[in-house]
């Protein structure tokens, strides 16, 4: 859960956006910042737990890390967007964190946003999207949700940080789902999935309390997903069902 930062950490998030902005660092240099490699190394910690900087990548000598954008970070701490830092591949946080900030400023009528797909799973490879469910009453057709959200993809910030990915061997988009409140309300297929690994970034409410109701749901039924091959899997909704049986979620 993100957190403020104290004063002196705050200054060094300051010093780090000044002098790396988009791009990566080490833990080496926050020691030579700060002088001192223990000092250096609680620094990381905290700031990582605040949700202030992510894992961009792991190799296998030095770990590489950047930072969150300060208003996305202000956001998170606000507890307006959420879990960026439980993306379980943080390369993707920082893109799905400017995604949210920019989608809130639009007039959208934004209820939830909810990562899922291998983004959320921890198994996307370089060229896999990122899948983001919108949740919006705003939107009069499919077509017109499309329009809003690409132009959301397309605007500078999100455009900018798509195109630092690409230069740096990540060859992703981002995936709209986008789905009004009485669709919700009508748990479609896809929701099963969602609810079995999303991560919520923006909710009002009213993404979590279809959620729950599903969950409790699926728990009744003894709902199960079955994986089958790597990245393939089946849903086995009620194990005793009969045949010709109609099931409800």
């Amino acid at each position: 859960m993100a957190e403020w930062l104290s004063r002196k950490l705050g200054a060094l998030y300051a010093e780090l956006y000044r002098r790396f902005g988009p791009n990566t660092f080490t833990s080496n240099d926050i020691t030579e910042m700060l002088g001192s490699e223990a000092a250096g190394r609680v620094a990381l910690l905290r700031m990582r737990k605040a949700g202030a900087i992510y894992v961009h990548e792991k190799r296998p000598k030095k770990w590489l890390y950047r930072l969150a954008e300060p208003d996305t970070y202000l956001l998170s701490v606000g507890k307006v967007i959420k879990n960026l830092e439980n993306i379980p591949q943080q390369r993707y946080s920082r893109l799905v964190g400017i995604f949210c900030t920019e989608a809130l400023r639009e007039n959208i009528g934004l209820k939830s946003i909810v990562l899922f797909g291998s983004v959320a799973r921890g198994s996307a490879k370089l060229d896999s999207d990122v899948d983001l469910l919108i949740v919006s009453d705003t939107f009069k057709s499919l077509g017109e949700a499309i329009d809003r959200l690409v132009d959301v993809e397309y605007s500078p910030r999100v455009a900018r940080e798509l195109e630092w990915l690409e230069n740096n061997g990540i060859s992703t988009h981002i995936s709209f789902h986008p789905i009004n409140t009485h669709s919700l309300q009508n748990h479609p297929p896809i929701i099963l999935d969602i609810v079995e690994e999303g991560i919520t970034l923006v909710d009002d409410g009213t993404y979590e309390r279809e959620a729950e109701k599903m969950r409790a749901r699926m728990r009744e039924l003894g709902a199960k997903r079955i994986w089958l091959t790597g990245d393939e899997w089946a849903w086995l909704l009620k194990p005793d069902a009969k045949i010709g049986e109609v099931i409800e979620i």
